[in-house]
């Protein structure tokens, strides 16, 4: 009797030990298939991320141009103020001069 126990322990241990194959085999597949869809999602998140960086830095570029368009643009502006103010000066003193001769007519006097 005691080598039926004896066999049938070793048939429980052989059943057990293969049953505990089969499910670490099975987990090993399912953690193995959600590694690789999570890894699958990282890859595509990096290619997104990485399309992201790609515009951000084209309009980088083109904010530069911008920039540098503006500041062209203000270097210009800041000529024309400075040759308006220069035309408001003469303009001044030539509405002046045009005063002071108009006074000179009214106080009777002539033209030489």
């Amino acid at each position: 009797m005691a080598e039926i126990f004896a066999a049938t322990g070793l048939v429980l241990a052989a059943g057990i030990s293969a049953i505990a194959s089969i499910l670490v085999a099975k987990l090993r597949t399912e953690n193995t298939t959600r590694y690789d869809a999570a890894l699958e999602g990282l890859v595509r998140n990096g290619a997104y991320l990485d399309g992201i960086a790609s515009d951000l830095s084209k309009n980088a570029t083109r904010y530069d141009a911008a920039l540098e368009g503006l500041v062209r643009n203000g270097a210009r502006l800041e000529g024309i103020a400075s040759d308006l103010s220069e035309v408001k000066a003469d303009v001044t003193y030539t509405k002046k001069a045009h005063d002071r001769h108009i006074e000179w007519h009214i106080e009777g006097k002539k033209p030489r």
